[in-house]
């Protein structure tokens, strides 16, 4: 899953103790008070979710999570595709509006229409060409 940290450029490193956030917003609000460094930006971190219980084994409880580390198995067996559901691989997908991630990344909310699964679907941007240009 993806979250948002803070990552130092110089150093090349996250700090120890730096929180995991759910939106870029949210990262950029907190290094905005909580971090001085000039060198330090928000990064996208990808979290692989890993529940334990008591005896340090794998809690076998929460349905919603095997689910997930499914999901995940899948993915990375059969890959991702753009326009597909990662769960049941349908086409009928409901596109939320985009979202801007930072100045070369946008993502799409999206629902799937056959299981309901939600997902976010990233886009990378890269610069094509300029068109209609006009001297006045």
């Amino acid at each position: 899953m993806q979250k948002y940290t803070i990552y130092n450029e110089i150093d090349d490193t996250i700090y120890e103790g730096t929180p995991l956030f759910d939106t870029h917003n949210e990262a950029l609000e907190w290094m905005n008070q909580n971090d001085g460094r000039p060198s330090s930006r928000v990064a996208r971190a990808f979290v692989s979710l890993e529940l334990r219980n008591k005896n340090n084994g794998v809690a076998d409880s929460d349905v919603v999570a095997e689910k997930y580390k499914a999901l995940e198995r899948r993915m990375a067996k059969e890959g991702c595709q753009q326009g597909a559901c990662p769960n049941c691989g349908s086409h009928a997908l409901d596109y939320d509006i985009q979202q801007q991630v930072d100045d070369t990344c946008v993502y799409y909310p999206v629902r799937c229409e056959s299981c309901d699964c939600r997902f976010d679907e990233y886009y990378e941007l890269n610069y094509s060409s300029q068109e209609d240009i006009r001297l006045h």
